[in-house]
């Protein structure tokens, strides 16, 4: 009996050891070595300081006139930022080869003269990383770009968000502090969900979640800024949560506000907003400068805004802001109606 339990135990447990010992333990299969998640921890660095990254196979090379190597690159596939499947990029650096396809990690670039449908990046990497097969060659290893790909959507999920969070106490502070300055509609204005955020403040980063809803606006007239034409719409992170955070512009101290101060943002309801860009330029959100003065409500030309929005308190018409806002602005600079044309309503 004991003989027959051997014969039947011992080849199991051989299968199961060379199993075991066969079994792939790399990237490729859906598990990470430690070399592998070195790798994984160098994608999230450059994703963090990238403004675009796409999947591109280089057209043509060329020597600029500094006697550099200048490579124009296809874009096939956008995998984050601002960008469409079709576009030409041109690239100053990089060795690449004509007619290979490449993961591209880019920064801001200049502009290409004589080229007004070519936009100029750089190579955020020291050197370029080549697809073959439905693989990147990454520091010398073969990795699945779809698991890459993967990565880059998960990191896509959370939201980069402006940091310090800062309440003004006087209006050309205010003007002055916020990037777009526009009166537009609440398109849609989902319920609350949970997300995490990227909050980078100086040299420090903070990973938090919040409870937040991603709003659509449509622009019905610009103060300040390039949100887009009339009509246009963008996506507002709505985070009422980060009241508690605020710190008073002036002081740098921390500020006493509560939820109690907020004006509520509401659908189908018209506003004039205060907002910052995303420090991210491949997310394409806007933020409220705060939650107490990121938007001031509008009915036909009454304003009502927040009780703890002391700077716009004295205005009870949008005319009478609109006007203060344009002082504050000072248009009287040279040039700067070019900048930041009158606000207009409508088409």
């Amino acid at each position: 009996m004991k003989n027959t339990w051997r014969i039947i135990v011992l080849p199991l447990l051989c299968c199961f050891l060379f199993s075991a010992c066969s079994a792939p333990s790399s990237f490729t299969q859906g598990t990470v070595s430690s070399a592998e998640e070195r790798v994984l921890t160098d994608v999230r660095t450059q994703y963090r300081n990238a403004s675009l990254i796409v999947r591109g196979d280089c057209c043509s090379t060329h020597i600029n006139s500094d006697g550099l190597e200048c490579h124009d690159m296809d874009v096939t596939e956008v995998l984050a930022g601002n960008a469409s499947v079709g576009d030409r990029i041109h690239i100053p650096n990089g060795g690449m080869t004509k007619d290979q396809s490449y993961l591209l990690f880019l920064g801001e670039g200049e502009d290409v003269p004589h080229a007004e449908d070519v936009t100029g990046y750089t190579l955020l990497l020291d050197a370029p990383l080549p697809i073959v097969d439905s693989e990147v060659i990454w520091e010398g290893k073969r990795l699945s770009l779809n698991a890459l790909k993967e990565e880059l959507e998960q990191l896509g999920t959370i939201v980069s968000a402006p940091a310090p969070v800062s309440y003004y106490d006087q209006l050309d502070a205010l003007t002055e502090a916020a990037d777009e300055i526009f009166i537009g509609e609440i398109v849609s204005l989902p319920e609350m969900s949970t997300y995490s955020l990227s909050i980078r403040d100086g040299g420090a980063t903070e990973k938090a979640q919040y409870e937040a809803s991603l709003a659509t606006i449509r622009v019905r007239g610009s103060i300040k800024g390039s949100v887009g034409r009339y009509n246009s719409e963008l996506q507002l992170f709505y985070c009422p949560e980060r009241v508690s955070g605020m710190l008073d512009a002036s002081t740098l101290q921390l500020t006493q506000f509560d939820s109690s101060s907020l004006l509520e943002l509401k659908e189908g309801g018209t506003y004039l907003f205060f907002l910052l860009n995303s420090p991210d330029a491949k997310q394409d959100y806007y933020f409220p400068i705060n939650p107490i003065q990121g938007f001031v409500e509008i009915s036909q030309d009454d304003l009502y805004a927040s009780s703890s929005n002391t700077p716009v308190l004295p205005y009870d018409t949008l005319t009478s802001l609109v006007r203060a806002l344009h002082d504050a602005l000072d248009w009287s600079q040279p040039g700067y109606e070019e900048k930041t044309p009158p606000l207009v309503v409508g088409e």
